[in-house]
């Protein structure tokens, strides 16, 4: 692991070398020839199922002793990236992983790039968030990268540098096959990256100085009786970071048994299905949801009396991973299926319920609402159609809530905190026009003008890529003083 000291030389380094452009039309390019980089797909987003490999020969350049640059980059619709980063350092290669919080070096034998052109593969199992990948004759293995099943990712493979770059790619292969792709070039295209740099650096800034902050205060706190604590955690809070009797639904499906080990991939596709659609159809109908409704979402290819077989053998087995997590109650007529989890089982959807119902929230309870949902969207990993009314209720919830908070704060006083509530809004519509005046305002107030700019440049920019047409709005009429 890298020293804070040394990631944040290492982003500046990447940001300071690197440029990226897109030539114009007709730069396409299969894979056969030698480039210095390549997006594929057109640099669209393309939907995934289970896995993604990707392999070429890298030539690196002969006589520089250090370099620095991307060999992979994926990145999803909730603009979480996997960065795959090749890092010479004086005969000491290695391979620098950045993706989300997790920054990693692993280091890999010199000796392997004598040769005038290694062989790299690349296989990540979405199912399993992990990354196999394989370097000559060495294989690493990476595990939670963030990455989900079923997904829209872009994929970047190498890149450019200002002056020349550092290696050349060739035999590009993927499967899917995606190689119909637009080379990188420096040039024009620098501007962009430089935002995209400025971003890397002031983020990694922001979580070490909260790092640090954080562990000054819990200091202070442990020697100073009359310490203030700002935001006490509700007891879901602590149950939560104990990670025993948990299911959590915000960013992802996962389950925690009575000793805190995860047991999500018990859940079978079909089990995972029929389990939500009880959880969350018996919060929105006291009454649960009719056989009738199950059977049509589930197994409407089915006769009656085999649907009937199939409910009542997947509730059996649903049953005995639930009686590892903790106490339920389950309700199976003829007239109704109905699922209520029992209090020792935390569920941050639970939870986000219980503080919707609350009249009006305080600053407390908005913290802990973001708290909640802070690692991303209501079960972004499926893709059910009879989800997508209980994803819209939720973001529709968590936006009217947040935007309307905002209107009775003291922006000056909280420009941190407007911030993080605009970013949370942006997790659950990331083109929230609302939440893009709020974010740059505050980050003005907070003399990063820089920041607010690319802020707004990355909105537009997504913008124009959904509805294919420009922003309205440039950055002079966002960041005007109301």
């Amino acid at each position: 692991m890298y020293p804070r000291k040394t990631i944040r030389e290492t982003i500046l380094t990447i940001c300071l070398s690197c440029t990226l452009a897109i030539p114009p039309a007709g730069g396409a390019t299969t894979g056969a020839e030698p480039v210095a980089g390549l997006a594929l797909n057109n640099g669209h987003f393309f939907r995934f199922n289970n896995d993604i490999r990707l392999s070429f020969q890298l030539a690196p350049e002969r006589g520089r002793a250090r370099y620095i640059a991307y060999l992979v980059r994926l990145s999803d619709l909730n603009r979480h990236a996997v960065n795959i980063i090749l890092d010479i350092q004086d005969e000491n290669p290695g391979i620098l992983l950045v993706s989300g919080e997790k920054l990693a070096r692993m280091p890999i034998d010199a000796a392997i790039f004598a040769a005038p052109s290694i062989p790299f593969t690349f296989h990540f199992d979405l199912k399993r968030d992990q990354l196999a990948l394989t370097v000559g004759d060495t294989l690493l293995e990476i595990t939670r990268l963030g990455l989900h099943p079923r997904a829209d990712y872009k994929i970047s493979v190498g890149g450019a540098s200002a002056s020349a770059a550092p290696f050349l790619l060739s035999g590009l292969q993927a499967d899917p096959d995606i190689l119909f792709s637009r080379k990188f070039s420096g040039g024009a295209g620098g501007t962009l990256f430089w935002i995209v740099g400025i971003v890397l650096v002031d983020m990694l800034v922001f979580i070490i100085y909260a790092r640090g902050k954080r562990r000054r205060k819990r200091q202070r706190a442990a020697t100073d009786p009359a310490a203030t604590i700002v935001y006490t955690p509700a007891r879901d809070d602590h149950q939560e970071a104990a990670r025993a009797s948990a299911i959590y639904l915000f960013g992802g499906f996962r389950v925690f048994d009575r000793t805190g080990k995860e047991i999500s991939k018990r859940f079978t596709p079909l089990l995972k299905e029929l389990f939500l659609i009880l959880l969350l159809h018996s919060r929105r109908d006291p009454a649960g949801i009719a056989p009738a409704t199950l059977k049509e979402l589930l197994w409407i290819d089915k006769g009656l009396q085999s649907a009937n077989n199939n409910r009542a053998v997947n509730i059996g087995k649903m049953k005995a991973i639930l009686d590892t997590v903790g106490a339920y109650e389950l309700t199976s007529n003829s007239s109704a299926q109905r699922l209520e989890l029992g209090e020792e089982i935390f569920c941050d959807y639970y939870a986000l319920l219980r503080l919707s119902r609350q009249q009006s929230l305080d600053m407390q309870q908005i913290n802990h609402l973001m708290h909640l949902v802070r690692k991303g969207a209501l079960l972004p990993d499926c893709h059910y159609e009879w989800l997508d009314a209980f994803k819209a209720d939720i973001s529709g919830m968590l936006i009217d809530t947040l935007v309307g908070f905002a209107s009775v704060i003291d922006h000056r006083q909280e420009a941190r905190f407007v911030t993080r509530l605009a970013d949370t809004v942006f997790l659950f519509d990331p083109l929230n026009e609302e939440a893009l005046l709020l974010k740059c305002k505050a980050l003005i107030l907070l003399g990063k003008h820089s920041l607010a700019n690319a802020t707004h440049a990355r909105f537009a920019k997504e913008y124009e890529l959904l509805y294919g047409i420009a922003y309205g709005k440039n950055f002079s009429e966002i960041s005007r003083p109301s």
